[in-house]
């Protein structure tokens, strides 16, 4: 936003972004002067301005040089233009992903002025590039949650590849287990085959 200032010479511009179903815009930073906002409490009604919100509609620049009388801008005058001391306002619309994020407001203090197709189409760069910031954002965001992701699940996988483990030592024990057990049942139906087959001749001889 200071690039705004700087390059069109103002003193005070805002961001403003729709909420969800586009019935109000709300400014999330505003600079004025040295001051800069970032509580976002200053809401706009789409019932309350209908004439600027059906001009957002159209998706193109606002450019109200006489920001009091234009048209789109004249319901501000008593509550917001004259208040500030705005004469002038150039609205450039932020856009994302195709659709329309919301504007960057760039407001002038003091005599009337005439915007230039230059300065609009620095408004209109600007906002492009807050667009193209938002989507880097966005696409970091989106990283980020993908690289947590991948994280939690190879902590899972190696969960259950220690538990997997684990059940593979137990069974090989009790397997080895089973089979000392079989070879001493075996060994014992053996000598107890043996034995019978000795002490029944014995038992012969010994009548």
């Amino acid at each position: 936003l200071t690039a705004a200032l700087h390059g069109l010479q103002i003193n005070r511009v805002g961001i403003w972004i729709f909420n969800d179903d586009k019935q109000a815009i709300r400014c999330r930073m505003l600079i004025d002067g040295n001051n800069c906002t970032l509580d976002g409490t200053l809401e706009l009604a789409r019932p309350h301005f209908p004439n600027y919100f059906n001009c957002l509609d159209n998706e193109r620049a606002i450019v109200a040089n006489d920001a009091q009388q234009h048209s789109s801008t004249t319901e501000f005058r008593d509550t917001y233009l004259i208040p500030f001391g705005i004469t002038s306002m150039l609205d450039a619309p932020i856009r994302h992903r195709g659709n329309m994020l919301g504007i960057i407001c760039c407001e002038h203090q003091g005599p009337k002025r005439e915007w230039s197709n230059e300065e609009i189409a620095f408004a209109s760069a600007l906002a492009d590039t807050y667009g193209r910031a938002i989507s880097a954002a966005q696409r970091n965001d989106y990283e980020q949650q993908l690289k947590e992701i991948n994280e939690q699940l190879e902590q899972k996988i190696n969960e259950r590849t220690e538990t997997l483990q684990t059940a593979l030592r137990n069974l090989n024990h009790t397997q080895a287990k089973l089979i000392e057990s079989e070879k001493l049942a075996s060994l014992g139906r053996l000598v107890s085959g043996l034995a019978h087959e000795i002490n029944t001749p014995l038992g012969i001889a010994v009548t």
